[in-house]
């Protein structure tokens, strides 16, 4: 534990002189690293609370797959580099990908929802689910199930009327 420690706190050291003195402020790499990471975990919790059809396998493979789509959205709007190749005509053409984080962070969450459909649909998943184990005290209740629907429901409604109204 303490040697891990040591090396994490190295390569924070090596990363905050690298990467952040980029930025103007220290929000802004905060609010653009954190854009880019949470909409595969976000996707696999809601859908995974909405949805019987979402499988562990399914998950596990769009935290894999969609992390590493975050990380390469984030490079692509954050590396000229990295840019140049894949953004710029003499690239590969894909213009589409140069958007503003907070953008970003909603592609990333439909793919990721995408991913996890489609690695639940083609993967399937082996075992037998919580409730059939017998350890039904895990499971929500029918009201739980429904006023947790009806806050997605009104948070997804909020999220929409802002977005409406300062875009």
């Amino acid at each position: 534990g303490r040697v891990l420690s040591a090396i994490l706190v190295i390569i924070g050291i090596v990363w905050a002189v690298v990467v952040i003195p980029q930025f103007r402020f220290l929000y802004e790499y905060l609010a653009k690293f954190a854009s880019y990471i949470p909409g595969t975990i976000v996707a696999c919790f809601i859908w995974g609370m909405l949805s019987r059809r979402p499988t562990r396998k399914g998950a596990f493979l769009t935290l894999v797959c969609g992390s590493l789509f975050g990380v390469f959205m984030w490079l692509v709007n954050d590396s000229e580099t990295l840019n140049r190749l894949v953004c710029s005509e003499q690239g590969l053409g894909l213009a589409f990908l140069e958007m503003h984080f907070l953008h970003a962070a909603f592609v990333i969450f439909a793919v990721a929802s995408s991913m996890l459909f489609g690695f639940s649909l083609a993967f399937g998943d082996e075992g037998t689910p919580i409730l059939e184990r017998g350890d039904e005290s895990l499971m929500p209740t029918p009201r739980q199930d429904r006023d947790f629907r009806i806050g997605v429901a009104l948070l997804v409604l909020v999220y929409a009327a802002m977005y409406w109204y300062f875009n």
